[in-house]
């Protein structure tokens, strides 16, 4: 019985440990007008709470779910960008 109890906790924690696993994204947020970084811009994981907001030069490093498919930056006065993530680049249109 204690080797059934234990098996079914190890798959249990196995299990809870492969969905729960996380990337770092770092980038920097600039202006498309004038090429200088963004002073706190937010950048949110789409679709969840998970953000962080970017630095003097414009820069953020964020911990992102690796089912995380799009990142947004927003901040007052520019538009809102929806940033894909593809195998860790990420590509701006």
């Amino acid at each position: 019985m204690k080797k059934l109890t234990y098996l079914l906790l190890c798959l249990v924690l196995g299990i809870g440990l492969a969905t729960a696993q996380t990337r770092e994204v770092t980038g920097t947020v600039i202006s498309a007008e004038s090429s200088e970084p963004i002073i706190g811009a937010s950048v949110i994981v789409k679709s969840t709470i998970t953000g962080t907001v970017t630095d003097f030069d414009g820069a953020f490093s964020l911990d992102v779910p690796s089912s995380a498919k799009t990142l947004v930056s927003l901040n007052v006065g520019y538009r809102q960008v929806c940033t894909p993530l593809v195998d860790h680049f990420l590509f701006y249109k």
